[in-house]
This record gives C-alpha cells, sequence and structure tokens, in this order.
C-alpha cells in the first residue's frame, strides 16, 4: 500500500526566520490526517507566539549593557530617541543613537546581524559591532573613542517568556572621562567585559517588561554587579519603554573622596571639571563611583 509523509513548515516571519519541520507517521493515502501530538502541538505553539510578536508587534533593542538579538526585516526603518536605524536584509541593520550623540557629545555608529539557529538549546544568535567617537561640544565633557562587540543567543522557554543571554567586550582607544558603562579598572587595561541575561516577559500582545542581569568590569579586580528592569508597551509602528539599570560595587571610598572635594557637584560633567583642577593628576574619574545608574528609556517608531 502506498505510503506518504508530510512536511509542515511552520513560524516564517521576516524578522526573526525560525522553522521546525514535523514528520508525521506514515499513512494510508485515503486515511484521514492524524491530529499533531500535544508535545508536537506545544512546540509550535511557542514557535509562532515567538514570530508573531516580533512580526505583528515591531521588535525590542533591549537595554544599554544586555541587547536582544533582534534585527529590522529588509526594508524597514526605525526612528526614535534611541535609535535611528534600517533593515538592508532580513538579517543585518544599521543605527546610530541619537541619545548617544547628544547625551554624551559622541558619535556612534552600530551594525546589528541575527540569525536563527535550528537547535533545541537556543532559537536565534545575534552579534552586534558598535563604534564611539566622542566630538566638542559646549555643555558635555566625555572624551572616548572604542568599540564595543556584542554576542547575544536567545531562547524562548515558554509563551510570553524569551532569554536572552550575553557577552560583551569593549576595547577603548581613548578613555579619559567615557560614558557609564567603562567602570574604572584601576589599572592600566583598555577593554572591559561584560556578561548578563536579559529576561524578556510579555504580558499579553504589546505589553510587558525587561529584567537584566548582568556583571560589568568582568575583567576587572573590582567587578560591578548591574540589574535593570524597564517597561515596554508597543504595537506594529510605536513602542515606549520605560525603566533603568545600575552598576554598583561594595566600596564606597572613592565616592567619599570625591564629594568631599566636590560638594553638590559630585556626580555632574562640571565636577568632574572641577575635580580636576582640584585633584589634577590624582584625579579619579566619576566612572569610579561605587553606584552608576543608566537610563533606560525609548520612544521608537518604525515604518
Amino acid at each position: 500500500m502506498k505510503r506518504r509523509s508530510k512536511w509542515n513548515l511552520i513560524s516564517l516571519s521576516p524578522v526573526i526566520i525560525a522553522f521546525s519541520i514535523g514528520v508525521q507517521s506514515p499513512n494510508p493515502a485515503n486515511a484521514a490526517p492524524q491530529k499533531r501530538r500535544p508535545a508536537e502541538a506545544q512546540v509550535a505553539s511557542l514557535k509562532e507566539s515567538l514570530s508573531g510578536v516580533k512580526d505583528a508587534q515591531g521588535f525590542l533593542l533591549g537595554h544599554n549593557l544586555t541587547p536582544t538579538s533582534y534585527t529590522l526585516k529588509q526594508g524597514q526603518g526605525a526612528f526614535g530617541t534611541y535609535a535611528i536605524g534600517y533593515g538592508f536584509t532580513d538579517f543585518l541593520m544599521i543605527a546610530t543613537s541619537p541619545f548617544i550623540w547628544f547625551g554624551y557629545n559622541m558619535a556612534n555608529v552600530a551594525v546589528r546581524a541575527g540569525a536563527d539557529v535550528d537547535s533545541t538549546l537556543i532559537d536565534r544568535i545575534g552579534v552586534e559591532t558598535i563604534y564611539f567617537n566622542t566630538f566638542n561640544m559646549q555643555w558635555m565633557h566625555y572624551s572616548q573613542e572604542s568599540i564595543f562587540i556584542r554576542a547575544t543567543l536567545t531562547k524562548q522557554v515558554a509563551s510570553g517568556y524569551t532569554v536572552h543571554g550575553n557577552f560583551g567586550f569593549q576595547y577603548f582607544m581613548n578613555s579619559s572621562h567615557p560614558f557609564s558603562l567603562r567602570p574604572n579598572p584601576f589599572e592600566n587595561n583598555p577593554v572591559t567585559m561584560n556578561v548578563g541575561i536579559l529576561h524578556e516577559i510579555n504580558i499579553g500582545a504589546r505589553t510587558g517588561f525587561l529584567a537584566e542581569t548582568a556583571i560589568l568590569g568582568l575583567n576587572y579586580k573590582l567587578p560591578y554587579a548591574h540589574l535593570g528592569l524597564s517597561f515596554f508597551w508597543k504595537n506594529s509602528t510605536f513602542a515606549i519603554q520605560l525603566g533603568a539599570s545600575a552598576s554598583f560595587r561594595g566600596s564606597a571610598e572613592i565616592t567619599t573622596q570625591m564629594a568631599g572635594s566636590l560638594g553638590s557637584s559630585a556626580g555632574t560633567p562640571q565636577g568632574a571639571l572641577i575635580a580636576s583642577e582640584i585633584l589634577g593628576d590624582d584625579y579619579v574619574p566619576l566612572n569610579a563611583r561605587h553606584l552608576m545608574i543608566h537610563p533606560e528609556v525609548q520612544i521608537q517608531f518604525t515604518f
């Protein structure tokens, strides 16, 4: 008797091209198709959920330190406070951040690539390279040139719950007054490494939150713990994300020293200039503080 195999192609998305192939048991040609097994249906549901959230509802860039692996689809653009970008293909996008340009007097360009992986361990892998270089701005005084390379693995653990594991490597050609993601290593070390997990929890189709746990300065003698939380709302063309993250370590010795010298100016760019004048060669940059707060605020449009 003639038998046949049916192949089911599921979960094809322009942004996340994740697919799984199921092979049904051979059936007689005149027999009715078998119903999908519960385990098979559960896997399909997870894949379809992941695809639907990223396609119909846009995508999330992630946090400052720990990103997602999502990319814009081919021909899609993004415009907002956090990123202006364009998708050259379904797996490659380029972007720049207005927040970094005007909040840190720092030119920047990022290239992110992402692809789906047919594996039981991960669903997607992403790699991103960002170049930073400061320029003169009257009201900002940061001074930095660096390259930030990040690799991210994404896995949907359950419906509405996705985990992004990330490793970051920053190399600084200049870090005389860097942003807060470059804590002072207290040694001649141009590299800052980080490792972290970003928990993406969707509550319904449009709302959810991102919870971040990480270590900043993984290669330092005094690494920083890093925690973050942000809430988001999004639809197919608009997304808003509000929250903050914090990097901290146990010693407050340097903070006490700086506060004694700067008074109410401590923790500001103006305070950095005052500290440089007061302390001279003994100046300890503000990125040596034991606690640093990072805004996790994004208002983004996609088109």
